[in-house]
């Protein structure tokens, strides 16, 4: 900026004395003229006369009038005027590509199969020799179960047992195809007919059919139940489970010296516990032995 400043200031420091220089020499032109017509007419009043009329003296030689040379002033050249340099922004300068060593190597694609673990295959457990339990079910409502069982006889025959089915539910059950049977086999019995609601199925074991000798069974059978407890199933026609008492290791309840029976004591619990089984009381009995003494126990109608 300050050379700038410099520049036009010299400049018209020039332009001014190249002003005054014309000026200047107009002026010393124009009385260099005048001079010129003065000498001529004094010269010739002179000649004529010889007495120089115009100064009233005696005639001089006319004196040569020196002008002073004319100072020539050559204009300098204008210097180039001169702008400030524009500074250039300054930019950031362009990041230099990533060589290709230092890029972090994309993972290629592994192969499921390598990735995936190799799978260790699963022993098969050897079945062990002591079959595992089966599980109990649950009464529900509208379910038969096994209510009742004289495992000892009567007064009159031990070999007259007999058993007893109550339906729990409202409905009438047919029992055609359902089966009651010990898991040693004995004894299985297949059944028939069906049981009313809320009623009770009476199954005799007697060929004559004098087990209960006032009471009609709706299903005689063979095969003696072991005194020394059984574990029995009751399964509907398609096999399905419906009821078990598991009393293999010995009975809940019953007394073989008073062939009292052994009775459920809540049909929505389980079978196979012991505490839902009693021994029937003696004061609440129903139906004959065939020689007519009473039936320690309750069959065809509610237990003790």
């Amino acid at each position: 900026m300050l050379k700038h400043w410099l520049g036009t200031a010299v400049v018209g420091i020039v332009a001014a004395f190249v002003i005054w220089g014309m000026f200047y020499s107009q002026r010393v032109f124009n009385d260099e003229d005048s001079s010129k017509d003065a000498n001529l007419e004094s010269g010739a009043i002179f000649s004529q006369t010889g007495v120089n009329l115009a100064t009233s003296s005696p005639a001089l030689k006319p004196t040569a009038t020196l002008i002073p040379p004319i100072k020539t002033f050559t204009s300098s050249p204008t210097p180039a005027k001169t702008n400030a340099p524009v500074p250039v922004p300054t930019q950031s300068p362009t990041p230099s590509p990533t060589p290709a060593s230092l890029l972090t190597p994309i993972p290629t694609s592994t192969p499921m199969s390598a990735s995936l673990p190799t799978p260790t295959p699963t022993p098969i457990p050897t079945p062990s020799s002591t079959p595992s339990p089966i599980p109990e079910p649950t009464p529900e409502s509208g379910n038969v179960v096994i209510n009742e069982i004289a495992w000892m006889g009567t007064k009159a025959d031990t070999n007259d047992e007999w058993m007893e089915l109550h339906n729990t539910g409202g409905q009438t059950i047919d029992l055609a195809g359902w089966t009651i049977a010990a898991t040693d086999g004995t004894p299985t019995i297949t059944l028939s007919g069906s049981i009313s609601p809320y009623g009770f199925y009476l199954l005799e074991r007697s060929v004559d059919n004098l087990s209960i000798s006032d009471i009609t069974a709706d299903k005689t059978y063979t095969g003696a139940l072991e005194n020394g407890g059984e574990q029995l199933e009751l399964r509907d026609l398609s096999s399905n489970l419906r009821d078990s008492v598991n009393a293999s290791s010995g009975w809940f309840a019953g007394d073989n010296a008073t062939k009292s029976s052994m009775e459920r004591v809540n049909p929505s619990q389980s079978g196979s516990e012991a505490a839902n089984w009693q021994t029937n009381n003696g004061l609440i009995r129903n139906g004959l032995d065939k020689t007519s003494n009473p039936i320690n126990g309750t069959p065809r109608q509610p237990n003790s």
